[in-house]
């Protein structure tokens, strides 16, 4: 698990949690071993400490600025452009294996809840394919729109295609969320 948690890239430190008794037990019963134990105990509690200090120290810097990995404020520059037809592209690992219907949903939920009506295709990208050319050929319709959330880290389109819809097409007008290795790009076509 462990090295599964260092050299793997679907496993975030939540999951880790689970194993950090025993591994931290296995730390003391090794330390307790060795031929100064209480000089290696008093080690521990420094290293131990100094983990405790560090997130009091950045809770007293201010609120860190994370990346903006949401597209609620796409979603309104959508319908402030009068968008009818959006096609949702969730570029993640485990979009494959989401029902289409329940990507409509959640491509569509920020419409509902202002009460635009918006048709929603959702697509899903293979991470070996162009998500800018296939998000392009499905935009189609009247009054055609785009929101692609994205996670350039993972096995994604956005990995090896970055987003670049309006440098593909001028036609279309883009507003970028995140800090450009995850975010959301929601896109409309000039008419």
């Amino acid at each position: 698990m462990l090295g599964f948690g260092v050299f793997g890239s679907g496993l975030s430190p939540r999951y880790m949690i689970p194993l950090a008794p025993s591994l931290l037990l296995g730390v003391v019963l090794i330390a307790r071993a060795g031929p100064r134990a209480r000089l290696t105990y008093l080690a521990l509690a420094v290293v131990y400490l100094g983990a405790q200090v560090r997130p009091a120290l950045d809770a007293l810097s201010g609120p860190r600025r994370l990346p903006r990995y949401e597209f609620e404020t796409g979603s309104a520059f959508l319908a402030a452009h009068g968008v009818r037809n959006v096609v949702f592209v969730w570029d993640h690992e485990l979009a494959p294996i989401m029902d289409a219907a329940t990507l409509s949903q959640v491509g569509g939920a920020f419409f509902d809840r202002a009460r635009r009506p918006v048709s929603i295709r959702p697509l899903v990208v293979p991470p070996d394919q162009d998500a800018n050319r296939l998000i392009l050929d499905a935009a189609q319709g009247d009054r055609p729109g785009l929101i692609w959330m994205f996670n350039r880290n993972g096995h994604t389109s956005a990995h090896r295609f970055p987003p670049a819809i309006s440098k593909l097409d001028p036609r279309w007008v883009c507003d970028a969320q995140g800090d450009g290795t995850a975010g959301a790009l929601a896109c409309y076509r000039r008419p």
